[in-house]
């Protein structure tokens, strides 16, 4: 008998082989998307042994880390879909694989930084990192959403 549990399900994902980093991300996946959301205690080793939470990985100015809800996720997907179309113009934001990190600016609003990663051209295993790849000719790009006005804004490509 196979249990369907909805239309998305969430997982707990052990990352680089420790069982107390799944406390620090959680995956996504829905019909329309997936993703990885990096808790604001996620924190990552540089080969130089210096470790950083994921919010430095966030261009711009920031005060600190805050962790979004399913539920802030869902919302700002839905007005990415609306932003996309009246904005963007991608054809198709299904086959971009998202990676989300949650912010306080400076004024301490809550923003929620979204990297959008070509699917077709990534490791699975590097999806489980915040990725910025230089040069990656649309395979990466990011756009802020502020939840207070749920406005979109610091759009890039790398």
């Amino acid at each position: 008998m196979k249990i369907n549990y909805g239309y998305y399900s969430i997982l707990f994902l052990c990352i680089l082989g420790g069982c107390e980093q799944s406390r620090q991300t959680l995956f996504i996946e829905k019909e329309e998307y997936k993703g990885i959301l990096f808790k604001k205690d996620f924190s990552v080793t540089f080969p130089d042994g210096e470790t950083e939470g994921a919010v430095h990985f966030v261009p711009g100015s920031f005060s600190e880390g805050w962790d979004p809800t399913i539920e802030d996720i869902e919302i700002t997907e839905q007005h990415l879909v609306v932003y996309n179309k009246d904005s963007l113009g991608f054809d198709n934001l299904n086959k971009y694989f998202r990676q989300y990190i949650g912010y306080k600016d400076t004024l301490g609003e809550n923003i929620i930084w979204i990297n959008l990663v070509s699917i077709k051209n990534i490791r699975d295993e590097l999806l489980s990192m915040p990725l910025i790849i230089q040069d990656a000719d649309s395979l990466v790009f990011t756009i802020n959403y502020r939840l207070s006005d749920s406005t979109f804004f610091d759009f890039r490509f790398y």
